[in-house]
């Protein structure tokens, strides 16, 4: 499978958990995110602060150079799937797009 591919795949997996919030359920996708890391040789802790609102922190060793700091939210606005071409959480891939 080429990167792109990869990336496809990836992108339309994580479309597939569905943070909706309320509740947000994001711990459900931290830990797929941490276990693709892992099969990648990147170490990664859930930090909980709420039952079922985890958030994933990975670090990756540099050469000494300047760090970079990446930060996102992984919840999102509840969806009303009558209002959508294709489900909100199929991370379908059609017509050269991953809709979700």
């Amino acid at each position: 499978m080429g990167n792109e591919d990869e990336l496809v795949k990836l992108l339309s997996e994580l479309i597939q958990i569905n943070t909706s919030n309320p509740p947000g359920n994001e711990s459900e996708l931290a830990s797929f995110i941490k276990d693709w890391l892992w099969e990648r040789g990147i170490k990664s802790e859930i930090m909980e602060y709420e039952k079922g609102r985890g958030n994933l922190i990975s670090r990756v060793k540099g050469s000494g150079g300047a760090s970079l700091l990446l930060l996102s939210h992984s919840d999102v606005v509840p969806a009303e799937p009558s209002r959508w071409r294709f489900p909100p959480f199929s991370g379908i891939v059609r017509e050269g797009y991953i809709w979700g």
